[in-house]
């Protein structure tokens, strides 16, 4: 089993890679089974997700309520695809 551990620092870089990419199945394992067993990198996975929705929706929707500009829209658009 401790073949499949992996360090909190790995479970953070999975659980990013995971809202871009499909993870392979030995990556998709290792982190369930770390997830499993680390309260704070769950905790991290949920928050990451939520952020990621977030962004998503504030960049995808049209929503006139929103607050951001065209402008700073397309800088975090241009700035996130930068990070990939």
């Amino acid at each position: 089993m401790a073949l499949f551990m992996i360090s909190c620092e790995k479970a953070s870089e999975l659980s990013s890679k995971a809202l871009d990419e499909k993870l392979s199945r030995r990556e998709a394992f290792e982190l369930w089974l770390h997830a499993i067993l680390c309260s704070l990198c769950r905790e991290l996975k949920k928050q990451l997700q939520t952020l990621h929705l977030g962004t998503k929706r504030i960049l995808d929707d049209p929503d006139p309520t929103c607050r951001l500009s065209p402008d700073a829209k397309k800088r975090i658009s241009q700035n996130l695809k930068k990070e990939k």
